[in-house]
């Protein structure tokens, strides 16, 4: 008994080392490879000798089948394979996480890992980060981090936060939100700013219970969106940043949008270009890279499927992520911990996109 407590003190310290290095240090890609390795090989030695494995693990399975298979279709092999080489060590972690979450205090505990987590990040940007460029430049840049890696990592540790407030009935919680809104909107990403105000309605949404629904929490949340939304456009120091970039990202027009959002409309559009000339296999990963004019990532992960590995793998990855969707949204009625799960589906799914 006393072995196993402290085995399982030991897998989470090991874990949160992981999701801390994950968050907070993702530009450090060494140390990150390191830590979800020594996680998942604890995890796997364990799952073993219980031979337990989940349904992610036959997905992967079929999933990495296809897209070895697509790599005789490949424009350039040795691209793609080391594409799957990353692709691959991503998802051992996933499927190592899932493996380790078997309880609904695992659950709680991830995600307070990646509260911590989010407040180390926004220590390590307001620390290290000249302050000269706060209000001038997009945070993230001068520590080597992508400022819309840092605006999503600091989106996701929000519906975390706000969640578990509304779990525990605790709105202590809620304070932790300031740092994390004030640096998501200093990144000037403008993925972020929107996944935290779709998170915010799947919240007020997915809390509804029938009559017992209670109008405050509602209240409060739009209260959130509005004061986000405010100072956004009204604040210098934010509007200068980021304010800016909203008013100009009109997606329904490819005219008066500025030079990023016209740029990723024509990444979508020659990458579905790519994908109608090879609609079943397509031209193996880590194409679109190659045969499009901007040489790099297409910047929406369907485009990037479509044209990388045809219909037949963009279906494959998707079913299983909308089979897990749908399972949450039956199951949510029974358990609360349900709705993170369905919020954060939504959001990947929503993020896909841009």
């Amino acid at each position: 008994m006393k072995y196993k407590f402290k085995t399982e003190k030991i897998m989470n310290l090991i874990l949160f080392l992981t999701i801390c290095v994950i968050f907070a240090f993702s530009n450090i890609r060494i140390i990150s490879i390191i830590m979800q390795a020594i996680f998942s090989i604890f995890v796997y030695l364990r799952t073993f000798k219980t031979r337990n494995l989940s349904m992610y693990f036959y997905w992967m399975f079929i999933f990495f089948v296809w897209l070895i298979f697509s790599t005789f279709f490949s424009i350039n092999l040795i691209a793609s394979i080391n594409d799957i080489i990353n692709l691959t060590l991503k998802f051992i972690f996933l499927l190592a996480l899932s493996l380790y979450i078997d309880s609904e205090e695992k659950i709680i505990t991830v995600i307070k890992y990646i509260i911590i987590s989010g407040l180390i990040l926004c220590v390590r940007v307001v620390v290290f980060s000249p302050f000269e460029l706060f209000g001038i430049k997009r945070l993230g840049f001068s520590l080597g981090l992508n400022p819309n890696t840092l605006g999503i990592s600091l989106a996701y540790a929000s519906i975390c936060v706000m969640f578990l407030g509304e779990k525990l009935k605790n709105k202590r919680y809620y304070i932790f939100l300031l740092p994390y809104l004030i640096l998501v909107l200093l990144s000037g990403s403008r993925k972020a700013i929107l996944t935290i105000i779709l998170s915010i309605f799947l919240l007020t949404f997915l809390s509804i219970k029938g009559k017992n629904f209670k109008i405050s929490r509602i209240i409060f949340l739009s209260i959130i969106v509005c004061v986000l939304f405010y100072i956004t456009m009204n604040v210098p120091l934010f509007y200068d940043v980021v304010g800016r970039r909203l008013e100009n990202a009109n997606f329904l027009s490819n005219n008066n949008v500025d030079g990023s959002t016209r740029v990723r409309l024509n990444m979508i559009k020659d990458g579905w270009n790519l994908f109608i000339q090879k609609p079943i296999t397509g031209f193996g990963m880590d194409s679109y890279r190659i045969l499009s004019p901007y040489s790099t990532y297409s910047h929406n992960n369907y485009i990037e499927l479509l044209s990388s590995t045809g219909i037949v793998g963009f279906l494959i990855y998707y079913f299983f992520i909308l089979t897990i969707l749908f399972r949450s949204i039956k199951f949510k009625k029974y358990n609360k911990l349900f709705n993170i799960i369905i919020i954060f589906i939504i959001v990947i799914l929503f993020n896909d996109f841009m």
